[in-house]
């Protein structure tokens, strides 16, 4: 009696399997990749207008900053001159 096997080999199977996956998942990957790059574009391309809030809190952060550096500078000028 001679047998003959209708299933295909692991290492037929395997690549089967593998090529479907691929079949799949390389235009799911490049999909994303699509909508990706259109995001950053729409980013890229959009204006970032500060609210009224934030303006003067960045004007009170920068008036305290330069007090803090002045204080600073005519500490070191008054140590300079009593040297």
């Amino acid at each position: 009696m001679n047998t003959q096997k209708t299933t295909s080999s692991p290492s037929k199977k395997s690549l089967l399997i593998i090529g479907l996956g691929l079949l799949f998942l390389v235009p799911i990957g490049l999909t994303y990749i699509n909508i990706k790059k259109k995001k950053e574009q729409t980013l890229e391309n959009t204006t970032l207008m500060p609210d009224s809030q934030s303006i003067v809190e960045t004007e009170k952060a920068l008036h305290l900053l330069s007090t803090q550096v002045n204080k600073g500078l005519d500490s070191i000028k008054k140590n300079n001159h009593e040297k």
